[in-house]
């Protein structure tokens, strides 16, 4: 028996609903680091061999990162090939007696406070710098959140109204119209008529 199109409208709604009413939230997480000379990288989901990775741009527009080496700040290498990490070549730690070997002692020099003011106001700039440009990713991700939440709402109500507009029972028409086209019955006889 096949369905009329009434129950393929609730069959199909009915999914729609399940569809939509699923409320797990997938959390995506996502590393921001910076290259020797200073360009943010967005590493997606953590840094490790086959994430992806992305050139946040000054526009904080995301471009796939180039193919080749990557060298961050803090001295390891993300070797990346199509966008995705394929080798991360971490930093070596010398051994302590080397450290010490290596470091010679103090000399007693004087405070220059000029260079030391003005190397903290360079870090705490570039700090200030980097928690803006955060803030703006959050505040576009709360935005698109917000959205979806409100189009998923929206959607869930229009499939409940159809749902329930499907659901009602029709009532036949209060006044049939006649087909002009349809065919028709001749009260006459051709046959009767005929034989005379």
């Amino acid at each position: 028996m096949e369905k009329t199109l009434r129950e393929k409208i609730v069959a199909k709604l009915a999914k729609i609903k399940v569809v939509l009413a699923e409320d797990e939230e997938t959390e995506v997480t996502l590393e921001d680091v910076k290259k020797v000379d200073g360009t943010l990288l967005r590493v997606e989901p953590a840094l490790e061999v086959g994430a992806t990775v992305q050139v946040i741009g000054e526009d904080a527009e995301l471009i796939d990162a180039p193919d080749g080496d990557h060298e961050l700040e803090d001295g390891s290498v993300l070797k990346v090939e199509g966008g995705i990490i394929v080798e991360i070549i971490a930093v070596e730690a010398p051994a302590e007696e080397e450290m010490n070997e290596e470091l010679p002692e103090p000399t007693p020099q004087g405070l220059d406070v000029a260079a030391l003011t003005a190397d903290v106001m360079n870090k705490l700039n570039e700090a200030i710098v980097n928690k803006i440009a955060g803030l703006k990713f959050e505040q576009t991700i709360a935005e698109l959140k917000a959205e979806n939440a409100a189009l998923k709402e929206t959607i869930l109500d229009v499939v409940t109204e159809v749902e329930k507009f499907a659901a009602q029972e029709k009532d036949k028409p209060a006044k049939v119209h006649r087909n002009p086209f349809a065919k028709q019955e001749s009260k006459l006889d051709f046959s009767k008529l005929l034989r005379k």
